[in-house]
Protein backbone atom coordinates (compact mmCIF):
# COMPACT_ATOMS: atom_id res chain seq x y z
CA UNK A 1 0.00 0.00 0.00
CA UNK A 2 1.15 3.91 -0.64
CA UNK A 3 0.64 7.53 0.12
CA UNK A 4 1.20 9.49 -2.31
CA UNK A 5 1.39 13.69 -2.17
CA UNK A 6 0.24 15.67 -4.44
CA UNK A 7 1.01 19.59 -3.98
CA UNK A 8 3.75 21.75 -5.32
CA UNK A 9 7.79 21.53 -4.61
CA UNK A 10 7.06 24.73 -2.58
CA UNK A 11 4.34 23.22 -0.03
CA UNK A 12 5.84 20.07 0.24
CA UNK A 13 9.35 22.01 1.25
CA UNK A 14 7.47 23.62 3.93
CA UNK A 15 5.53 20.30 5.64
CA UNK A 16 7.50 17.50 5.05
CA UNK A 17 9.22 17.27 8.11
CA UNK A 18 5.63 17.17 9.99
CA UNK A 19 4.25 14.34 11.42
CA UNK A 20 1.34 13.92 9.10
CA UNK A 21 3.45 13.68 5.83
CA UNK A 22 6.55 11.74 7.42
CA UNK A 23 4.58 8.10 7.90
CA UNK A 24 6.44 5.59 5.92
CA UNK A 25 4.57 3.18 3.72
CA UNK A 26 5.41 0.28 5.70
CA UNK A 27 2.92 1.65 8.46
CA UNK A 28 0.37 1.50 6.47
CA UNK A 29 -2.26 -1.37 6.46
CA UNK A 30 -5.17 0.03 4.21
CA UNK A 31 -5.62 0.71 0.28
CA UNK A 32 -4.17 3.34 -1.78
CA UNK A 33 -4.14 6.69 -0.34
CA UNK A 34 -3.28 9.85 -1.77
CA UNK A 35 -3.38 13.67 -0.48
CA UNK A 36 -4.45 16.34 -2.48
CA UNK A 37 -2.98 19.28 -0.09
CA UNK A 38 -3.44 21.78 -3.62
CA UNK A 39 -6.20 20.15 -5.05
CA UNK A 40 -7.31 22.65 -8.02
CA UNK A 41 -4.36 21.36 -9.97
CA UNK A 42 -4.67 17.85 -9.98
CA UNK A 43 -8.49 17.95 -10.71
CA UNK A 44 -7.84 15.26 -13.55
CA UNK A 45 -6.40 13.11 -11.11
CA UNK A 46 -8.25 13.41 -8.43
CA UNK A 47 -11.50 12.11 -10.90
CA UNK A 48 -9.71 9.01 -11.62
CA UNK A 49 -8.83 8.42 -8.05
CA UNK A 50 -12.40 9.67 -6.61
CA UNK A 51 -13.63 6.64 -9.28
CA UNK A 52 -11.99 3.85 -7.71
CA UNK A 53 -13.45 2.34 -4.23
CA UNK A 54 -10.04 0.54 -3.01
CA UNK A 55 -8.75 4.35 -2.99
CA UNK A 56 -8.74 7.07 0.42
CA UNK A 57 -8.51 10.64 -0.26
CA UNK A 58 -7.22 12.74 1.86
CA UNK A 59 -8.28 16.80 -0.03
CA UNK A 60 -7.06 19.93 1.52
CA UNK A 61 -9.73 22.26 1.63
CA UNK A 62 -9.51 24.77 3.81
CA UNK A 63 -10.23 27.49 1.90
CA UNK A 64 -13.42 26.70 0.52
CA UNK A 65 -14.93 24.03 2.46
CA UNK A 66 -15.24 20.27 1.43
CA UNK A 67 -18.46 20.06 -0.42
CA UNK A 68 -17.76 23.25 -2.31
CA UNK A 69 -14.84 22.12 -3.66
CA UNK A 70 -16.21 18.12 -4.69
CA UNK A 71 -18.59 20.72 -6.68
CA UNK A 72 -15.82 22.79 -7.83
CA UNK A 73 -13.58 19.61 -9.05
CA UNK A 74 -16.95 18.32 -10.71
CA UNK A 75 -16.94 15.14 -9.06
CA UNK A 76 -19.80 12.90 -9.57
CA UNK A 77 -20.88 9.21 -8.52
CA UNK A 78 -17.71 8.96 -5.60
CA UNK A 79 -16.95 5.53 -4.95
CA UNK A 80 -13.26 6.74 -2.68
CA UNK A 81 -13.34 7.40 0.92
CA UNK A 82 -13.11 11.02 1.58
CA UNK A 83 -12.22 13.33 3.93
CA UNK A 84 -11.37 17.20 4.11
CA UNK A 85 -8.36 18.07 6.06
CA UNK A 86 -6.85 21.67 7.12
CA UNK A 87 -3.71 21.94 4.52
CA UNK A 88 -2.38 25.49 6.24
CA UNK A 89 0.82 24.42 6.84
CA UNK A 90 0.99 26.49 9.85
CA UNK A 91 -1.91 24.18 11.51
CA UNK A 92 -0.07 20.92 10.36
CA UNK A 93 1.96 21.85 13.37
CA UNK A 94 -0.91 21.71 16.13
CA UNK A 95 -1.52 18.42 18.81
CA UNK A 96 -4.45 17.83 16.52
CA UNK A 97 -5.65 18.23 13.06
CA UNK A 98 -9.26 18.97 11.74
CA UNK A 99 -10.88 17.43 9.33
CA UNK A 100 -14.34 17.21 8.44
CA UNK A 101 -16.10 13.90 6.82
CA UNK A 102 -17.71 13.80 2.82
CA UNK A 103 -19.78 10.88 4.68
CA UNK A 104 -20.67 9.91 7.90
CA UNK A 105 -20.84 6.52 8.21
CA UNK A 106 -16.71 6.70 7.14
CA UNK A 107 -16.12 8.12 10.22
CA UNK A 108 -14.36 4.85 12.17
CA UNK A 109 -12.66 4.41 8.69
CA UNK A 110 -10.82 7.41 9.40
CA UNK A 111 -10.58 7.21 13.26
CA UNK A 112 -8.76 3.96 12.60
CA UNK A 113 -6.69 5.10 9.78
CA UNK A 114 -5.23 8.22 11.58
CA UNK A 115 -4.99 5.79 14.79
CA UNK A 116 -2.82 3.64 12.74
CA UNK A 117 -0.90 6.56 11.01
CA UNK A 118 -0.34 7.80 14.57
CA UNK A 119 -2.21 11.34 13.82
CA UNK A 120 -4.43 12.99 16.43
CA UNK A 121 -7.69 14.57 14.28
CA UNK A 122 -10.58 16.33 15.29
CA UNK A 123 -13.45 16.47 13.14
CA UNK A 124 -15.84 19.74 12.46
CA UNK A 125 -18.42 20.49 10.47
CA UNK A 126 -17.66 21.45 6.95
CA UNK A 127 -16.71 25.24 6.53
CA UNK A 128 -14.32 27.53 5.24
CA UNK A 129 -11.30 27.64 7.33
CA UNK A 130 -12.73 25.19 9.81
CA UNK A 131 -12.54 26.23 13.15
CA UNK A 132 -8.87 27.72 14.19
CA UNK A 133 -8.22 29.37 10.87
CA UNK A 134 -11.60 31.07 10.28
CA UNK A 135 -11.87 32.89 13.67
CA UNK A 136 -8.32 34.06 13.40
CA UNK A 137 -9.02 35.33 9.87
CA UNK A 138 -11.62 37.35 11.56
CA UNK A 139 -9.90 38.47 13.54
CA UNK A 140 -7.42 39.78 10.90
CA UNK A 141 -10.07 40.90 9.34
CA UNK A 142 -11.67 43.57 12.15
CA UNK A 143 -7.54 44.24 12.70
CA UNK A 144 -7.93 45.36 8.82
CA UNK A 145 -10.85 47.21 9.23
CA UNK A 146 -9.22 49.23 12.92
CA UNK A 147 -6.07 49.91 10.51
CA UNK A 148 -8.59 51.45 7.50
CA UNK A 149 -10.11 53.23 10.24
CA UNK A 150 -6.98 54.94 11.27
CA UNK A 151 -7.61 53.54 15.13
CA UNK A 152 -4.21 51.89 15.10
CA UNK A 153 -1.74 50.06 12.54
CA UNK A 154 -0.64 46.53 12.64
CA UNK A 155 1.95 46.63 15.11
CA UNK A 156 0.26 48.16 17.47
CA UNK A 157 -2.95 46.32 17.33
CA UNK A 158 -0.46 43.12 17.33
CA UNK A 159 1.03 44.50 20.96
CA UNK A 160 -2.53 45.26 22.22
CA UNK A 161 -4.16 42.17 21.37
CA UNK A 162 -0.96 40.19 22.97
CA UNK A 163 -1.17 42.22 26.12
CA UNK A 164 -4.86 42.38 26.88
CA UNK A 165 -5.82 38.95 25.39
CA UNK A 166 -2.24 37.22 26.27
CA UNK A 167 -2.58 35.71 22.60
CA UNK A 168 0.84 34.36 21.18
CA UNK A 169 0.33 36.18 18.24
CA UNK A 170 -1.04 39.45 16.85
CA UNK A 171 -3.36 39.96 13.76
CA UNK A 172 -0.27 40.96 11.52
CA UNK A 173 1.21 37.77 12.67
CA UNK A 174 -0.99 35.53 12.11
CA UNK A 175 -1.71 36.82 8.80
CA UNK A 176 2.31 36.29 8.43
CA UNK A 177 2.15 32.73 9.39
CA UNK A 178 -1.12 31.78 8.02
CA UNK A 179 -0.36 33.56 4.51
CA UNK A 180 -2.68 36.34 2.78
CA UNK A 181 -4.03 33.63 0.29
CA UNK A 182 -5.35 31.66 2.78
CA UNK A 183 -7.22 34.03 4.81
CA UNK A 184 -8.43 36.27 1.74
CA UNK A 185 -10.04 33.15 0.20
CA UNK A 186 -11.41 31.80 3.79
CA UNK A 187 -13.06 35.08 4.44
CA UNK A 188 -14.81 34.98 0.62
CA UNK A 189 -16.02 31.94 0.67
CA UNK A 190 -17.21 32.53 4.36
CA UNK A 191 -19.13 35.84 3.11
CA UNK A 192 -20.48 34.08 0.02
CA UNK A 193 -21.91 31.64 2.40
CA UNK A 194 -23.94 34.34 4.67
CA UNK A 195 -23.55 37.75 2.50
CA UNK A 196 -24.75 39.84 5.30
CA UNK A 197 -21.88 41.66 5.87
CA UNK A 198 -20.42 39.31 8.32
CA UNK A 199 -17.21 38.60 6.51
CA UNK A 200 -17.19 41.25 4.47
CA UNK A 201 -13.60 41.89 4.13
CA UNK A 202 -11.67 44.82 5.04
CA UNK A 203 -10.38 47.09 2.15
CA UNK A 204 -7.21 47.25 3.59
CA UNK A 205 -6.60 43.06 3.61
CA UNK A 206 -8.23 43.37 -0.21
CA UNK A 207 -5.20 45.96 -0.86
CA UNK A 208 -2.79 43.25 0.46
CA UNK A 209 -4.09 40.42 -1.35
CA UNK A 210 -3.91 41.99 -4.63
CA UNK A 211 -0.65 43.75 -4.02
CA UNK A 212 0.48 40.13 -3.10
CA UNK A 213 -0.68 38.61 -6.37
CA UNK A 214 1.15 41.63 -8.64
CA UNK A 215 4.59 41.07 -6.66
CA UNK A 216 3.91 36.66 -7.85
CA UNK A 217 3.35 37.68 -11.26
CA UNK A 218 6.16 39.78 -11.51
CA UNK A 219 8.29 37.05 -9.47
Amino acid sequence: MSIQLFASRHYINEVQNFSFFSKTQSQIDHNNIFIYAEPNFYIEEIQIHANQSENTILLGCSKTGLFPLLAQLGLKNIQAKIIGYNEIPFFLQFPKIEVTLFNELEKPYFENLFQVLDIPVFFVEDSPGFVAARVISMIVNEAAFMVNEQIADFQSIDLGMKLGTNYPFGPSEWLEKIGIDFIFNILQNLHHRNPTGRYKIAPYLQKLYYQSKIQNTVN
